[in-house]
């Protein structure tokens, strides 16, 4: 679940030609899965492995993925 503001935020970066890739990525990872979208479809859509979406959640967000 996200803050009141932060998608927009996340929404203004995930959609970013400037900011770093790396920030990019990660702001649609967070994106997707508080759509509800599953750490392995994340994966994929992202170009990274499932360890690495679910990382990107948990570790640095501390979100809740799903499986």
């Amino acid at each position: 679940m996200l803050e009141p503001g932060q998608r927009e935020l996340l929404e203004s970066v995930a959609k970013s030609r400037t900011a770093a890739h790396r920030l990019v990525q990660r702001a649609q990872v967070l994106l997707r899965a508080a759509d509800g979208v599953s750490n392995a479809d994340n994966a994929v859509l992202a170009g990274v492995t499932r360890v690495t979406a679910s990382f990107q959640l948990t570790r640095r967000h501390g979100v809740e993925g799903a499986p």
